[in-house]
């Protein structure tokens, strides 16, 4: 059953799978080891001679078994990492896949190194060979776990960011969408007051209509008075020359009753005579008297009506002036109501532009929104598809936590440094799985720098005989880093201080870098004995 989910995994890589064996192939460099040998050898179809005599071959070759262990287990951890991003939204076909392959590698090894005994090397030699190549295995096992648990990191710290991007999307699309609502209203605003500017200029031109109007009108009365001024003059003119017509009879009048007189001298003197001329010269006397009084009549009726004239004369005057400042008025009016109206075409056509502007930039924020809602969209997308690849890994963590497990039981060289690099690893992934929401954290469980596993081995008696190494020392300051920057992002996270969180992760991480360094040069120290295991990092 292993084998078949084992030969189905190799079937998927195709022709990977096939470079990777054609590359152990060329390693092992053993004559007569094919690839298709080594194919049917790795998936389990090789009979019994036929197995037997490939390992006599081997033996036969005097490879090195240490280079033969490496050489399977780099094929291993290569075909893994292979397998799971091939699997990537697959992970238990993946976690089986990876099972399956290193069973089936691990039984191609041994089947390899089978013989006990070849040309006197004796069992001392398989021995180390074994020892090796668990070393290397689980070598390559902390490589593969390393590596993926920095992938899962790095997805971590994307799923953050793209939440962070969401989020900000939101409020930027939340911020455009009050900014059209505002545009929408400024736009109606300004439609309003584009209407009220048309109702005004239709009352500007009614009322330069009406202006026009009276100025016409004033200009009638203006014309009406003139002409009536006209005619008092006229007749002013008139009453002078009756005035002189009445200054004529009244000297006829005199000359009248002077001539009068004289006859009635020459009546007097006729004696009885001229008795009838006296009496008609009395009468002529008395006619040019008469004349005399209704020509004084007429003279004080004419002096009455020219008094009553040359008021009229004053008051159509007056009315003149007045009708002409009248005139001067409504023209400056006029003007007024001109310009006012000329104005108001103006607020009229800037509010047309500014309505227009308005228009143009509501649809450009309407874009800019469902561009930043798009962005919102993909980057939920994203961070969804990263979260499957998370879950994805988690399946193969497992498998790989259970093969390291099995390989801590076995006696290897510098063991407790190997088991410290995973568990720093593994330490770190906790912090970004708090990030990305996997898991939740506390402050006060988290372990501290002297009391993690790596704590304990280095302030313990086990670390004594790497204590005069330079990485040794250097070793102290960047894990207790590690663990101050850690517990710091917990508690800023747990306080919602994302950002500062994440800054506190960056520290973690160049730490960590320096604590593997470290952890690396202590790897290739000289052998110790294995120290006993405790509590996690």
């Amino acid at each position: 059953m292993v084998n078949d989910i084992g030969r189905v995994a190799l079937a998927r890589l195709g022709n990977v799978a096939d470079a990777a064996v054609n590359a152990l192939q060329r390693r092992l460099d053993v004559d007569g080891l094919t690839a298709v040998d080594l194919r049917a050898l790795i998936e389990g179809r090789l009979d019994a001679g036929k197995r037997q005599q490939l390992a006599a071959a081997f033996h036969a070759s005097g490879r090195p078994v240490a280079v033969a262990a490496a050489a399977f287990a780099s094929t291993q951890a290569e075909l893994s990492a292979a397998l799971v991003a091939a699997s990537r939204w697959r992970h238990a076909a993946a976690v089986e896949g990876v099972r399956a392959l290193g069973g089936m590698l691990s039984d191609a090894v041994a089947a390899l190194l089978e013989p006990g005994t070849v040309g006197g090397a004796g069992p001392t030699a398989d021995s180390k060979g074994t020892t090796t190549f668990i070393a290397n295995l689980m070598d390559r096992t902390v490589d593969v776990a390393t590596a993926i648990n920095d992938a899962s990191i790095a997805n971590a710290e994307m799923v953050g960011q793209l939440r962070a991007v969401d989020s900000q999307a939101q409020a930027i699309a939340a911020a455009t969408e009050e900014t059209v609502a505002g545009v929408n209203e400024i736009s109606a605003r300004s439609q309003d007051v584009a209407r009220l500017a048309a109702e005004a200029h239709d009352v500007a031109e009614g009322g330069r209509e009406a202006v026009a109007q009276a100025v016409r009108g004033m200009d009638a009365i203006a014309n009406a008075v003139a002409q009536s001024a006209a005619r008092v003059s006229e007749l002013s003119e008139a009453s002078d020359r009756i005035q002189d017509i009445l200054a004529s009879i009244e000297a006829i009048a005199a000359q009248t009753n002077l001539l009068a007189l004289n006859a009635t001298i020459e009546a007097a003197r006729a004696g009885e005579a001229g008795k009838g001329f006296a009496v008609v010269a009395s009468e002529v006397k008395s006619l040019a008297n008469q004349t005399a009084k209704a020509t004084e009549d007429i003279r004080a009726r004419l002096a009455h009506l020219r008094a009553e004239m040359g008021t009229i004369v004053g008051a159509m005057q007056q009315g003149t002036r007045a009708v002409s400042v009248g005139q001067q008025q409504m023209r400056e009016v006029s003007a007024r109501i001109d310009d006012v109206s000329d104005r108001v075409d103006t607020t009229t056509e800037r509010m047309a532009e500014i309505a227009a502007i308005l228009r143009q930039q509501t649809e450009a924020a309407q874009e800019v929104a469902r561009g930043v809602t798009d962005i919102a969209s993909r980057a939920a997308r994203n961070s969804v598809s990263i979260m499957r690849n998370v879950d994805a890994t988690k399946g193969v963590e497992s498998l790989l936590g259970k093969q390291l497990s099995d390989l801590m039981k076995q006696d290897i060289p510098n063991k407790i440094v190997k088991i410290a690099k995973v568990d720093h690893i593994m330490w770190k992934k906790r912090l970004a799985d708090m990030v990305v929401g996997l898991q939740t954290l506390k402050a006060e469980e988290l372990a501290r720098h002297d009391s993690c596993r790596l704590g304990k081995w280095y302030y313990g008696a086990g670390s004594m005989p790497f204590r005069s190494h330079p990485a040794f020392v250097a070793l102290e300051a960047p894990h207790r880093s590690v663990h101050e920057h850690g517990i710091r992002a917990v508690e800023l996270f747990n306080a919602g201080n994302l950002d500062g969180a994440m800054e506190e992760i960056a520290q973690v991480e160049e730490a960590s870098e320096r604590v593997v360094a470290q952890l690396d040069r202590l790897q290739h120290a000289p052998a110790q004995a294995t120290q006993p295991q405790a509590s996690g990092f």
